[in-house]
């Protein structure tokens, strides 16, 4: 397996990638240490994909290739994976398991993506509207076949006229999944609706949510517009073939047990639970614990 690894300031990187070409299955790893360290704008503004990667990607089948992409936010990292084939890395949602580490630096690793990209963050307050702005890059820069998304952040920031632009970009998404950290994403839901125009992502036919039921309803904003969400999409003969909620443990709880997760769900969660259940065609609830 071919492998070109790049680190550095965003400019440096841009100016190599721009002028490398690799072939047909080559592994491409780009780790920005001093991301927006030479650039004027404030983090909120501060263009993510832009700063790295060439409009053209002719020559670098890694990233003009992508049918698979992942964008994973965490404390002080923004990592983005991808590839072209559905490789072991996904199959086995290595990405879920405690132990797993995967980034640029890491040549060995045996189930690699063919495009991995670390961006180390400053470790400011506003570090987490980066997802957000890598969100709306996404469409410029991977290829509108794209048929599985993941994402990974901080959701409840990121608002429904961006899910539209990343669903819109991606119209032949077929597996998408939102993990929700320390919050619910009560904004997605309405970007899945059906417009005068169009139904967005028309053939997708899984969607997972991972999420915290907040403290003011327990997620009921974001569960009823779901409900508002699929009832529409079914009526334009969109259904949805498996939906999967899954509840994450509250981050404040020391002692976590399935039990506290069912205290922090709405009051009338069986209720929405029934009217899933008629909206798709597989529908799968699941109380997660520490570790899952």
């Amino acid at each position: 397996m071919q492998r070109f690894f790049v680190s550095g300031s965003p400019r440096d990187i841009l100016e190599i990638l721009t002028h490398i070409s690799l072939p047909r299955g080559a592994h491409l790893s780009v780790e920005l240490l001093e991301l927006g360290a030479d650039q004027d704008l404030d983090l909120e503004h501060l263009p993510i994909l832009a700063a790295v990667l060439p409009r053209s990607a002719t020559r670098l089948p890694a990233l003009a290739d992508v049918r698979h992409l992942m964008v994973w936010f965490e404390q002080f990292k923004l990592t983005i994976y991808a590839d072209e084939d559905r490789t072991e890395f996904w199959e086995s949602q290595a990405w879920k398991t405690s132990d797993y580490k995967c980034s640029p630096s890491d040549g060995d690793t045996p189930v690699m993506p063919a495009l991995c990209m670390a961006y180390h963050l400053p470790g400011s307050e506003v570090d987490h509207y980066l997802l957000v702005n890598v969100m709306r890059e996404l469409g410029q820069y991977f290829s509108s076949s794209l048929e599985t998304l993941i994402v990974h952040g901080i959701m409840d920031i990121v608002e429904t006229e961006t899910w539209a632009g990343v669903l819109a970009a991606f119209p032949q998404l077929e597996y998408l999944e939102v993990i929700s950290r320390e919050c619910d994403m009560k904004y997605f839901p309405a970007a899945l609706e059906p417009t005068p125009t169009a139904t967005p992502c028309r053939g997708l036919r899984k969607l997972v949510l991972r999420y915290e039921p907040n403290d003011e309803d327990g997620g009921l904003q974001m569960l009823n517009a779901l409900c508002v969400a699929l009832q529409k999409r079914d009526e334009a003969h969109c259904r949805l073939q498996s939906l999967s909620l899954q509840v994450e443990p509250v981050t404040i709880d020391t002692m976590y047990t399935p039990s506290t997760a069912v205290s922090r769900l709405p009051a009338d969660f069986e209720d929405i639970q029934e009217k899933l259940e008629i909206l798709v065609d597989s529908l799968e609830v699941m109380l997660l614990i520490d570790g899952d």
